[in-house]
């Protein structure tokens, strides 16, 4: 990963790098915002070498096309490093604007970047403020020093000797300021929050909203279910489809999530807020599938608790370990044996409506995780594993299937290297087609569950390994392994005792794996520690 520097930037090559499109504003950055004196402020510290602050950029692709800076439009080429602007806009506006001759000045857009520098009395003015002196120089022309030589030949006549001094000591101090400026070279987001929002802009912090939407630089709009599913998606956890990434945002804001997106937001909420919301509460849940045994979109056996994790993990950032164990219960169970009465719908209602408040005196001092969690738990069925059936062809999107793939990944399969298999990777760029044939073209037996592992489509055939070590993390034990030498010699029974064989191995993994998730009859206990605070409260 590329790591992110300190650097100082001069004022004639920001002005340029604004120009060719190497330094880019978010079209949603803030408003500019400042007015004709804050600019002349600006240039004043400059002139007097007063600290401006730092510039903080985040390096990343810049698209060929139209960008506009204020009053001045410009069309810039494909720049693949362009820093985009996260805390400095007002400052590199002004800058770039002040010191270029096509702004057009005439307007209310581009008056206040009209600043001149009184020759006289050594202070920047602006037109708006009375007669500008023949002997005050418009600051556009310090862009080039062609541009100021032939301004000080044509106005020399009105020039005083000291006066050309002060274009020298202006010039020189353009010349040879250096701004501080921080570029983000990471492509990290969760670093990318961190950093930006820790970042001050004049005095005032960045809000959620803001800190989300530089994120997004150099791309559409992040206020839509589109854009939140598509930078999950770099996630490697597969893409969440975009109904998914709604339901959640209206999950976490409360009420019936099937409503429509159009009336969601007043007039004082910014949406982007809200995304950024979504976003993070769902990359948390994300993270906690993947902590319990699923690698990828593809084999979640149900995506639809998905908005009940973002809710949960919107409201509760650190949850004790045995909460996300009671958590985890209840997915595996509500996967298993389904969500209870009223199947997924009302279990979705319970997650909105928040935990239930404590049924007895007993229960105070009990977290609210908690509660929450055993009202989920009291909502799915108790019972011990289902019977998979392994004997018809599988279907990887289909919830059962999932939970006998699931069980198949918990055995960490190897690569002919005997390294792990990265099952996500191989996911994310084959599908389903991830899920290949021991023995290739069975025809009817082909896509059988005893025929069928996570073993990465572009190796050779499994059955040609000779480590016993990798065979068995493919449910393939020595009496197996020492079967499959000749594997391409097997007639009819050679094939099918291979595959009665290896199913019911298969039968007994996927019953163990998901008895141990699944935890039947076990008691719904708070954890250690709400334990120890209900008890101190009981003594008091």
């Amino acid at each position: 990963m590329e790591e992110s520097f300190p650097t100082f930037i001069s004022i004639p090559e920001l002005v340029e790098r604004v120009r060719s499109g190497g330094i880019r504003i978010p079209t949603f950055q803030r408003s500019f915002g400042w007015d004709a004196k804050d600019v002349r402020d600006l240039f004043d510290s400059l002139y007097r070498g007063i600290p401006v602050g730092t510039l903080i950029f985040w390096r990343r692709p810049g698209p060929a096309g139209q960008i506009q800076l204020g009053p001045l439009s410009l069309t810039v080429p494909d720049v693949g490093d362009a820093l985009w602007v996260v805390d400095g806009q007002k400052r590199i506006i002004s800058l770039a604007l002040a010191l270029s001759p096509d702004v057009d000045d005439t307007d209310d857009a581009g008056e206040r970047f009209a600043v001149y520098f009184d020759l006289g009395t050594k202070k920047f003015v602006h037109p708006g403020e009375g007669v500008i002196s023949t002997r005050a120089i418009p600051l556009h022309e310090f862009r080039a020093s062609s541009d100021l030589f032939a301004w000080l030949r044509n106005h020399s006549k009105d020039l005083k000797e000291e006066d050309f001094e002060a274009v020298h000591r202006l010039n020189d101090s353009l010349r040879s300021y250096r701004i501080p400026a921080y570029v983000v070279a990471s492509d990290d987001r969760d670093l990318i929050r961190l950093i930006f929002g820790r970042v001050n802009s004049a005095g005032k912090p960045m809000s959620r909203a803001e800190v989300f939407r530089v994120s997004f630089a150099g791309r559409p709009e992040p206020s839509s279910p589109a854009s939140v599913a598509k930078e999950l998606a770099a996630r490697g956890f597969g893409t969440i489809p975009e109904r998914y990434v709604r339901q959640s945002l209206l999950a976490i804001r409360g009420g019936d999530i099937n409503r429509s997106l159009d009336e969601e937001f007043s007039p004082t909420e910014d949406p982007a807020d809200w995304y950024d919301r979504t976003e993070q509460a769902i990359a948390k849940g994300i993270g906690f599938l993947q902590g319990i045994g699923v690698p990828h979109r593809e084999l979640v056996p149900n995506m639809a608790p998905l908005p009940a994790l973002a809710a949960f993990f919107h409201l509760y950032e650190d949850i004790d370990p045995w909460i996300g164990r009671l958590l985890a219960r209840w997915l595996w169970r509500g996967w298993a044996h389904g969500f209870g009465e009223g199947g997924w719908p009302a279990a979705l209602r319970k997650v909105v409506a928040g935990p239930d408040a404590p049924a007895a005196d007993s229960d105070v001092g009990l977290s609210e995780p908690y509660w929450f969690v055993r009202a989920l738990l009291h909502s799915v069925p108790d019972r011990p594993p289902p019977r998979v059936d392994l004997s018809s062809n599988v279907n990887p999107v289909g919830a059962q299937d999932s939970l006998f793939l699931l069980a198949l990944y918990s055995l960490h399969p190897l690569d002919a290297g005997g390294n792990p298999v990265d099952v996500a990777g191989e996911l994310e760029e084959f599908g389903t087609d991830a899920v290949t044939e021991i023995i290739p073209e069975l025809q009817n037996f082909a896509r059988q569950a005893a025929n069928l592992a996570l073993w990465p489509p572009s190796a050779p055939p499994l059955l040609e390994v000779r480590d016993p070590h990798i065979l068995a993390s493919y449910a393939i034990d020595d009496q197996l392994a020492n079967q499959s030498a000749d594997w391409r010699d097997w007639n009819d029974w050679g094939r099918d005792h291979f595959l009665r064989a290896r199913g019911r191995a298969i039968e007994k993994i996927v019953h163990d794996f998901l008895d141990s998730r699944l935890e039947p009859s076990s008691i719904i206990r708070p954890p250690l520690g709400d334990l120890l605070v209900a008890g101190l409260g009981a003594e008091i």
